[in-house]
């Protein structure tokens, strides 16, 4: 019945999962392990109360086990007891140092708590453990250019765009920091990245095409520049870069449209 169940509760069928985990704990009540699974289940099948029933007994039974002081936490933390979390986070991971998922929902959790450095330190974990996650490179190279650290993000949105290359926003992020840190070349090198995996990414052509424009590459920068009005055609500052690029081209009289659209949607967004 154990067995059957976790490799439900692992095919992501947690309802499913539950008589079966139930019917173990019928036949024998003294498996924490089981018994710590059905919580588990039935957490993820919407059934609250009783999974913290099941996790707290659990841990009277065994209070050193580390994934039920995790579980737990993650509940706790759903329902907003951010301290309570805090505390079996840290208990579960005194306990089992390699669970990866908890040091990552760990560092979520001091994200929503607004403590930077110790969600820095909770990804750094994670990726250390895990050095092919993705999300976690993504959201560690954000917090290091918050806290300023920018040189040290660009080896996290490396990561995160090579282990997650259909993921844009990785690309994007690292061509924004190259740009700021006057790196115009590898901003453009990332941006084009993000546009071979997502060519929607109406920040890359925007972006793109103002460093094409800087360089006086008016063509190409028009090219992006027409593609990101068509993607966001209600963002007047868009219209009002191609209006300038149009113009520099000698397009006087598209340019002039889209500067008449650019102070159109400017009007119709402003106060009534």
């Amino acid at each position: 019945h154990a067995n059957l169940g976790l490799a439900l509760l692992d095919d992501g069928r947690a309802e499913e999962s539950i008589p079966h985990f139930t019917n173990s704990l019928r036949i024998d009540p003294t498996q924490p392990i089981v018994r710590c699974n059905l919580a588990i289940a039935l957490a993820r099948s919407g059934v609250t109360n009783q999974s913290l029933a099941e996790l707290q007994e659990t841990l009277r039974e065994a209070p050193d086990f580390a994934l039920a002081h995790v579980s737990l936490a993650d509940i706790l933390a759903s329902q907003g007891n951010q301290q309570a979390a805090l505390e079996q986070y840290t208990v579960g991971i005194a306990l089992n140092p390699n669970d990866q998922a908890a040091h990552f929902n760990l560092a979520q959790l001091f994200m929503r708590l607004g403590q930077r450095e110790h969600a820095v330190s909770q990804y750094l974990e994670v990726v250390q453990l895990d050095p092919r996650d993705a999300t976690a490179h993504y959201n560690l190279a954000n917090l290091l250019v918050e806290s300023g650290h920018e040189a040290e993000a660009i080896s996290h949105y490396i990561n995160a765009a090579r282990f997650d290359p259909h993921n844009a926003h990785s690309q994007i992020n690292l061509g924004n920091l190259f740009l700021k840190l006057g790196r115009a070349d590898d901003a453009i090198a990332a941006y084009t990245d993000a546009l071979r995996a997502d060519p929607t990414a109406f920040k890359a052509h925007n972006n793109l095409a103002v460093i094409l424009a800087n360089r006086g590459d008016l063509v190409h920068a028009a090219e992006h520049l027409r593609e990101a009005v068509r993607l966001n055609p209600d963002a007047p500052e868009v219209h009002s870069e191609l209006a300038e690029v149009l113009d520099r081209q000698g397009l006087h009289e598209e340019a002039r449209r889209q500067l008449a659209e650019a102070q159109r949607l400017r009007e119709t967004s402003g106060p009534h």
